[in-house]
């Protein structure tokens, strides 16, 4: 093992204040200063803020802020000393290893360490395990087990036994450092920094074997500098490096932790540009500089990110000139300029002067022969009126080159556009829409994308009289969804130039989204003979719309008879195949093409959905999935498909990763692309990501940019609902059942979600419009229960009336059902006149409605007026059901108001034996009825029932009846145990209470 150093350890360093500011190699460290106050000489007082270029990961060189500043900036002794130390580090119970090993457990160790040597792993594990037992706790057999179990790929046995040996033997390095090493590769972080930082502890331990392999020290060094900086502790990890590369190790002995670390020092470069991000993350553009300086001098395997690097840099420290140097130092490389015309126009945004440099792309572009790369690099660096010429000249020589024409379109539309420049920008388009009519509405929605509408270029252009002008302006107005405007000016370029193809085209198009097929098929007619994929495509659509799918196949057939199976024709084929439920063929279709055309998102994107959800070509899904990676890795479909299988398989910061390279703004119009940001900010529990993906998608559905996503809106609801946020959650439900279309469902959804927000307003609105639609018999009584809650809330109970009212008549066998629902809601208003009326107009409407005798019999019991009429109102109720436990308790009650209390006592008895009889009233109503009766203890127990079920937790009350009723059965048990009358329930108006009974015996001590 390693001799113990002194002095030479990060945590020499950082305990006498240094390694605080990594320097490049060759530099002198700054010392006896930590944090920002090291590199304050030597920063400027305040760098730009300059967003980082296209191709640089911003996340990577972004100053860091708040929380994540604040462990950035984290000292690396406090990361030291706050890391987690995993327990087999610190092991108190070591198990004693002294002694020889018995002979039969060293055979054994020896025959799996050449059971290894042969690459026989599991032979290796079942050796070394029967040496284990009988040698247990050996170190050297705990780690022979989790090397073998590595090289069988089941690194959770591994790990187990490579803790058990690190746990055994304190100067097992190897044990600790691979521990280190499996951690890594989870992403765990901090666990892997606690390993690397215990096998430098033990490197310096006091007990530490002497001589050691020179290569340990620098590998866990480096190790851990790696570990810190994925753990966010930028400045702790600044400091590690430092003391990596201030040693430069060069081990020259042929160990495992030698050929690691020249595996590392192979790539030195690359963690020199790792380094300057990092310091970009602590806000020191200049120290970031340094290193990216010496990885341009070290050399890295690719320039490009680099440079990248490089320039923002520059920017950010104010270098503009030096700046400029590097890009034209990247556009003079062969073959430079095709991936840098965004650069160019980054450089350019951020303070590089554009003259100085368009002089020197100026000679580039002649010397390279005028390639399009370089022009529209130009252009981006050029004033306005030259970069509009040089593109003007470039389309003379080049006049398909429709990168160059789009740059040139977009540059003379731009305000302020001139009414000539927008002649000109109409006048290229349409010089494009008829040398390639099937990418004409491409063109022309690329046109009014650019001017921000379609506008300023009808005004530019003026009353058009030639056939090719007057098409555009039709799709102008297409694109803007005026209709009519369109259909006018194709009718006119067609009376100009009846053999024009594109306005006839077009025409039918409108046609057939208007439903108009004879009208299509006049159209199409004269173009009949055409093969153009755009005709044939419209004409196939016709007749398929016409129900003549045989005829359309056909059509197809025989045009596809003379054609390439490259032909976009066969996606139109294989969408009729669908269409008739041959599923096969379509397939097969669809494969053909693609084995023509093999590297056709479209196409791939057809099998994928054909795929979706079809349980019986899960191969060929796998087998299309496995094609698209091989062949088209970099194609956004290919890394969608990518990021839903990360998803899938929950490896959310993968997925994320993925998701990145699509671009920061991707996906906003995409619903796919949003449900899967959705997803993947919420398994990384990332609240204020999906607070902002969900703000963002729901802006774009509310400017009818896409629909909104119902599964991305449900997932967010309920991931806010999980994390406790339950107003966000809400918030969330509302604007998803808002985007649905209107249905009784949505209507009662919404209403229940606008009461629960306090917006009683609009759930009347929302119920009051499905109304007028009609709602389903099931759902009626709670619908208008709905309605009228609303309407309560707002004060408007007048209204609430008429609303049921016209209810009973438009849903007549619901009628009892809603007038009892009004009569309780007013009740429950305090409105008990109105609530009687209500149900005694209900009677007379329906007068054997169980429920409605019941409620208005008991409610004239309870007053104790009316008695005869509310006897003869329950016992309806009672003889239509008979079981109700409600029912039984009402006739016992009005029995108990009469005063006949035997006859109350048997039917409130009935009534608790019936389901639902544990109700507290109908217990409190037994209680009052035995004591009425002289059982005074009985009322005493039954009481005590009562108000057990009202204390039990969670116990909601329903019943309005239930207020207060938890201090009355209080008040009344108190009263019997202090020999008082409890105030038990009076009995009916005009009614003679008997003499009460005397105490039945054992009532005499009463609780």
């Amino acid at each position: 093992m390693m001799a113990r150093r002194p002095g030479s350890t990060v945590w020499v360093l950082a305990a006498a204040g240094l390694a605080s500011c990594a320097s490049p190699p060759g530099e002198a460290p700054t010392s006896g200063e930590s944090g920002r106050a090291a590199v304050a000489e030597r920063e400027p007082a305040t760098p730009r803020v300059v967003p980082p270029p296209p191709g640089v990961d911003s996340r990577s060189v972004t100053p860091q802020s708040g929380t994540a500043w604040q462990r950035a900036e984290t000292p690396l002794e406090e990361v030291l000393n706050k890391l987690p130390q995993p327990p087999h580090l610190r092991a108190a119970d070591r198990p004693d290893t002294t002694g020889e090993p018995p002979l039969a457990a060293q055979k054994l160790f020896a025959s799996g360490r050449q059971a290894l040597r042969q690459n026989d792993n599991f032979r290796a594990v079942q050796q070394f395990e029967q040496a284990l037992r009988l040698a247990p706790g050996r170190p050297a057999i705990l780690r022979s087990l989790g090397e073998a179990w590595t090289r069988a790929g089941n690194r959770v046995s591994a790990a187990n036994f490579y803790r058990r040996a690190a746990a055994a033997d304190p100067a097992d390095l190897d044990s600790v450092v691979l521990l280190g090493r499996f951690a890594l590769d989870a992403r765990q972080w901090e666990s892997a920094a606690a390993h690397f930082a215990a096998a430098l502890r033990r490197l310096d331990a006091p007990e530490a074997d002497d001589p050691t392999d020179p290569a340990a020290r620098p590998l866990a060094r480096f190790l851990l500098a790696q570990a810190l900086n994925q753990a966010g502790y930028s400045r702790a990890a600044a400091a590690v490096f430092d003391e990596h590369f201030r040693e430069d190790p060069r081990p020259t002995a042929a160990s495992s932790a030698a050929r690691q670390l020249a595996a590392f020092r192979a790539q030195r470069g690359e963690t020199m540009v790792l380094l300057g991000d990092l310091r970009h993350r602590l806000d020191e553009p200049a120290a970031a500089l340094r290193w990216y300086s010496a990885a341009a001098a070290q050399g890295v395997l690719n320039r490009d990110p680099l440079r990248r690097r490089l320039i923002y840099t520059r920017l950010r420290l104010g270098q503009t000139d030096a700046a400029e140097r590097q890009v034209l130092e990247a556009l003079r490389e062969p073959g430079g300029g095709g991936d840098l015309v965004e650069l160019v126009a980054y450089a350019v945004r951020h303070g590089v002067s554009a003259e100085t440099l368009a002089e020197d792309l100026a000679d580039l572009y002649e010397q390279r022969g005028r390639p399009a790369s370089l022009a529209l690099a130009m252009a981006d660096a050029l004033p306005r009126p030259q970069a509009a010429d040089l593109l003007r000249r470039h389309l003379d020589a080049a006049p398909t080159d429709d990168a160059v024409r789009s740059r040139l379109v977009a540059l003379l539309v731009a305000p302020p556009a001139s009414r000539d420049d927008l002649r000109e920008a109409v006048g290229r388009t349409v010089e494009a829409s008829m040398g390639r009519p099937a990418e004409a509405r491409g063109f022309a929605a690329e046109l009014r994308d650019a001017a921000g509408g379609s506008g300023p270029l009808l005004d530019a252009v003026g009353p058009p009289k030639e056939p090719g002008t007057l098409t555009l302006t039709g799709r102008l107005h297409a694109v803007e969804g005026r209709t009519d405007a369109a259909v006018e000016a194709y009718e006119s370029a067609l009376a100009l130039d009846p053999d024009a193809v594109g306005p006839r085209v077009e025409l039918a198009s409108l046609r057939l989204d208007a439903g108009d097929l004879d009208a299509a098929e006049t159209l199409l007619a004269p173009l009949a003979g055409s093969d153009a994929i755009l005709v044939v495509s419209l004409r196939v659509r016709t007749l398929r719309e016409a129900g003549r799918a045989a005829e359309a196949l056909a059509l197809l057939d025989e045009t596809l008879a003379d054609a390439s199976p490259a032909s976009r024709l066969m996606l139109d084929k294989a969408d009729l195949l669908l269409g008739l439920d041959r599923v096969t063929e379509a397939e097969q279709t669809l494969l053909d093409a693609l084995n023509a055309r093999p590297t056709d998102e479209a196409i791939y994107a057809r099998l994928l959905k054909i795929y979706d959800g079809r349980g019986d070509m899960t191969r060929n899904y796998q087998r299309l999935v496995r094609r698209m990676f091989d062949t088209i890795p970099d194609a956004r479909l290919t890394r969608i498909v990518k990021a839903e299988t990360l998803v899938a398989m929950r490896r959310f910061a993968a997925a994320r990763d993925v998701l990145d390279t699509l671009g920061a703004d991707d996906g906003g119009g995409d619903p796919q692309l949003e449900l899967l940001r959705v997803e993947v900010a919420i398994g990384l529990n990332r609240a204020d990501e999906v607070d902002a993906l969900i703000d963002r998608h729901l802006a774009g559905a509310a400017a009818g940019r896409h629909p909104a996503d119902d599964e991305a809106l449900n997932r967010a609801a309920r991931f806010f609902a999980r994390a406790g946020n339950q107003a966000r959650a809400i918030e969330i439900e509302t604007a998803r059942w808002e985007a649905r279309p209107p249905d009784v469902q949505r209507a009662r959804t919404l209403a229940g979600l606008y009461l629960l927000r306090k917006r009683p307003e609009d759930a009347a609105a929302v119920l009051r419009e499905q109304a007028e639609a009609g709602v389903p018999a099931e759902d009626v009584v709670p619908f208008h229960a709905q309605w009228i809650a609303a309407l309560f809330e707002l004060g408007r109970s007048v209204e609430a009336v008429a609303v049921i009212e016209n209810a009973v008549e438009r849903y007549p066998a619901a009628g009892a059902d809603l007038t009892m629902m009004l009569a309780f809601r007013l009740e429950a208003a305090g409105d008990t006149a109105a609530a009687r009326r209500a149900m005694a107009a209900g009677l007379e409407r329906y007068p054997d409605d169980p429920s409605l005798n019941n409620s208005l019999g008991y409610g004239l019991a309870n007053e104790g007026v009316r008695l005869d009429e509310a006897k003869a109102m329950i016992a309806r109720a009672v003889a239509a059901e008979p079981g109700v436990a409600a029912y039984l308790d009402s006739m016992g009650w009005v029995y108990y108001k009469l005063a006949d209390f035997e006859t109350a006592l048997n039917w409130l008895e009935r009534g608790r034996r019936a389901e639902g009889g544990t109700h507290p009233v109908i217990i409190d109503h037994q209680g009052d009825t035995l004591y009425r009766l002289g059982r005074a203890a009985e009322a005493v127990r039954v009481w005590n029932e009562a108000r057990l079920i009202l204390m039990q937790p969670g116990y909601q009350p329903a019943d309005p009846e239930e207020e207060g009723l938890a201090e009355r059965l209080e008040a009344k048990i108190t009263a019997v145990a202090e020999g008082r009358e409890p105030a038990v329930a009076d009995v009916g108006q005009d009614v003679d209470i008997p003499a009460k009974p005397r105490p039945a015996a054992g009532d005499a001590d009463i609780p």
